[in-house]
């Protein structure tokens, strides 16, 4: 498959005052966006950020983490967001199910996690990337592992499965880098 991206409609300049309405979600928030099917064979990100919510939340208070997808495993990501959320006190996780306004959703967002084409429209929207998918992980995109990115055509294959250890490690690398370095 060839991945091509309409850059008008994955721009920096998207508005999502109407998805930060709807899902209550303001702009002194550290945001994570993840995009994917939430599918048992391809979710192991959107469970494994949930994992990193419970490491990071007392190191990143402003710490968000918006799953955007549905699918098969949709009811069990929610609960384990669900247990999250009720562990930590506040809802660090929100789940907005299957949507078709994903770039109104990528740009509520500070950085992305994912993998693919919705990795591919993050970067179009000029967000920092994190490349972790059912298939492998590459980490934060750099020019250093650009190339090795494309030769999985961002999908990480082969590479080593992410942890919730290495996704927390690098969501509080690009926390702590501040907007300007990001």
């Amino acid at each position: 498959t060839i991945n091509g991206i309409d850059t008008a409609r994955f721009s920096k300049n998207i508005d999502s005052s109407a998805e930060k309405r709807e899902f209550s979600l303001s702009d002194d928030k550290f945001r994570v966006t993840y995009v994917s099917r939430i599918d048992t064979e391809v979710a192991l990100t959107g469970f494994l950020l949930c994992d990193a919510a419970e490491k990071l939340a007392d190191a990143i208070p402003s710490l968000e983490i918006l799953e955007v997808g549905g699918g098969t495993a949709f009811d069990k990501l929610r609960a384990r967001a669900g247990e999250v959320n009720k562990k930590l006190g506040r809802e660090v996780v929100k789940l907005t199910g299957a949507r078709t306004d994903v770039a109104e959703l990528i740009a509520t967002g500070d950085i992305f996690a994912g993998v693919s084409r919705a990795a591919l429209e993050a970067m179009s929207m000029e967000k920092p990337v994190i490349l972790a998918g059912a298939q492998g992980y590459i980490g934060v995109l750099t020019e250093d592992n650009l190339s090795l990115a494309e030769s999985t055509n961002f999908c990480c294959r082969g590479e080593k499965l992410p942890t919730a250890d290495d996704l927390a490690a690098d969501i509080k690398r690009l926390n702590d880098a501040g907007k300007a370095e990001r």
